[in-house]
């Protein structure tokens, strides 16, 4: 199965227990971190590897085709 196991190295941060996910995850819901302006090389070089995408606006890009999914849905509801 490892060919099948994407490693992202030192680009994400890796909890060591279950509980130490559950405080990860909780402190990013009460306490976001800001967005860096550009993403550090490591993870830039993970993008670029698994997904062709380096550019650190993929969430941006998430969010207008979602934006054009809903009126389109929208549109097609009203027609």
């Amino acid at each position: 199965m490892q060919d099948l196991i994407i490693d992202l190295g030192d680009a994400v941060h890796y909890p060591e227990t279950p509980e130490t996910l559950k405080a990860m995850v909780k402190d990013l819901a009460t306490k976001p971190r800001p967005i860096p302006a550009e993403l550090p090389d490591e993870q830039k070089r993970v993008l670029r590897h698994w997904v062709g995408n380096d550019d650190g606006i993929a969430g941006r890009r998430v969010i207008e085709i979602l934006r054009h999914e809903i009126e389109a849905a929208r549109a097609a509801r009203h027609a």
